[in-house]
């Protein structure tokens, strides 16, 4: 008697073959790729240098009182700021004043101070000025927290910080000039700012 072969068992071999073979693609190819590429997770390995260069603009006009103005760069709170703020999203600017040996109180009326170019053009626009009509209580009271204020008022020996919306990269600008008070560019290592934001003294900031 002959041995009947039957087709079925090597078509279902070959059918598990494929689905095994395409799941281990799908899974892993992916991966591989991004691996290769040089995108994905792999690149968030590599945090930014501490000595990165940041632009900020610093004022010393007021003798003991340190301005500084910086790029505001957090995400979750530059999404709920651009949520309620008119014409989003903006540049967002982070102003912050520290009273070291000024005035009793610093004040800083933030509308009345037009953050120009040398040249005249507008620059950069309080964010108080900025929020949307009929904003919930609760909300404002976030902004406001976030630095959405009209007007800062710095006794000696403390700080206050308030928000401006650029109008466009302000980054290039190599001057700001607000009423009086005339802001200029620098060039300071993150690793520095962020040191001098957690222990602010007025020795360190007339060195930036």
């Amino acid at each position: 008697m002959r041995e009947r072969s039957d087709p079925l068992v090597p078509i279902l071999g070959s059918a598990v073959a494929a689905v095994v073979l395409g799941a281990l693609l799908f899974v892993f190819y992916p991966r591989v790729s991004r691996w290769v590429s040089g995108d994905g997770p792999a690149v968030d390995a590599h945090p930014p240098s501490p000595d990165a260069s940041v632009p900020v603009w610093v004022c010393r006009s007021v003798e003991g009182v340190a301005l500084l103005i910086e790029p505001f760069s957090d995400p979750s709170s530059e999404a709920t700021l651009n949520a309620v703020l008119r014409n989003a999203p903006h540049h967002l600017l982070r102003v912050t004043v520290c009273n070291f040996a000024g005035p009793d109180v610093f004040s800083l009326d933030l509308p009345s101070y037009a953050f120009r170019t040398p040249e005249g053009h507008p620059s950069a626009t309080p964010v108080a000025s900025l929020l949307r009509e009929g904003i919930a209580p609760d909300l404002l009271a976030v902004v406001g927290g976030l630095g959405a204020v009209a007007r800062l008022d710095v006794a000696r020996g403390h700080q206050g910080q308030a928000l401006l919306a650029a109008l466009g990269n302000p980054a290039p600008r190599p001057v700001l000039v607000a009423g009086e008070l005339r802001f200029e560019r620098r060039e300071v290592a993150a690793q520095k700012l962020a040191s001098w934001r957690d222990h602010p003294d007025w020795e360190r900031f007339r060195e930036f």
